[in-house]
């Protein structure tokens, strides 16, 4: 059931009122986007919500934990910082976004104190960019119980995330900036402190420029101070900032090499699967 203040609700009782579909989009890096399909700007509890051309699909309620998924279409590339939402999907900006909607009853147009309905919560699984505009499937915040168990299983692997609650190690934010000779696929960074190798198996994420938010897996950390990606970059990445994230390879040597050991969570020791040669008489 959902709930409304007594103002909306006797907005609502009166039949004559105005509606507008609020939208905040949230990205992975932090930064906060806020749209709404009405022809003008909407300003709801000090933010102001941005007119484009956007379309949703029905949403519903039910009893007990079910999964939702909520299609959103939007079809304006709406500028973020200097790029926008079309390209940060293409680079992968979009992927585990949080996405509310919420509904604004009006009884005077642009009058959004007595509150908004909320509508729906959830995750952007498939962002998918194309001629027709940017297609985004939501599927609601319950995703999350999607989880197997037991959770604890003997394997000789940590299953920890690194950096995460159960891993304990603090992460230390490695930040450069990338050098005018960085390509598309090699960064140039100033990593003359860090050893050799540190950051190979690692993760790369811009956070400026028309690359941010996009991450991509560092293949090799070499012996001159360069980053080789993975993948190529869709555009060149020099002078843009970078966080880099090192690599933990899930064994009991990597977590020692971290000085993290009394959290390692694997179980290494665990016996091989042995079978037993049948014999005939």
């Amino acid at each position: 059931m959902k709930s409304a203040s007594p103002e909306l609700i006797a907005i609502l009782d009166s039949g004559s009122f105005y509606m507008a579909d609020l939208y905040t989009l949230v990205l992975r890096s932090g930064a906060v986007i806020r749209m709404t399909g009405a022809d003008t700007s909407i300003s709801y509890l000090g933010n102001v919500f941005v007119p484009v051309a956007i379309m949703r699909g029905r949403t519903r309620l039910t009893v007990g934990i079910e999964v939702d998924t909520l299609e959103v279409d939007i079809h304006e590339p709406l500028a973020v910082g200097s790029s926008n939402l079309f390209e940060l999907a293409v680079n992968g900006g979009l992927y585990g976004a949080t996405l509310r909607v919420e509904r604004a009853i009006m009884a005077v147009w642009g009058d959004t104190s007595p509150g908004a309905v909320h509508v729906f919560d959830g995750r952007v699984t498939k962002p998918v960019a194309g001629i027709a505009g940017l297609h985004l499937s939501v599927q609601s915040e319950s995703v999350l119980l999607n989880v197997e168990i037991p959770r604890r299983l003997y394997q000789p692997g940590c299953p920890y995330v690194l950096y995460g609650s159960a891993c304990g190690k603090s992460a230390i934010p490695y930040t450069l900036t990338c050098g005018a000779g960085s390509t598309r696929q090699v960064l140039e960074l100033s990593l003359g402190a860090y050893e050799i190798g540190r950051f190979s198996g690692g993760v790369v994420t811009f956070t400026t420029g028309a690359l941010t938010g996009v991450s991509r897996s560092i293949k090799t950390h070499d012996t001159t101070g360069t980053l080789v990606l993975m993948q190529a970059l869709p555009s060149s990445p020099a002078g843009l900032k970078v966080k880099l994230r090192q690599a933990c390879f899930k064994t009991r040597a990597a977590c020692e090499a971290l000085s993290n050991l009394p959290n390692f969570g694997g179980f290494p020791d665990v016996p091989l699967p042995e079978t037993v040669a049948g014999s005939s008489l």
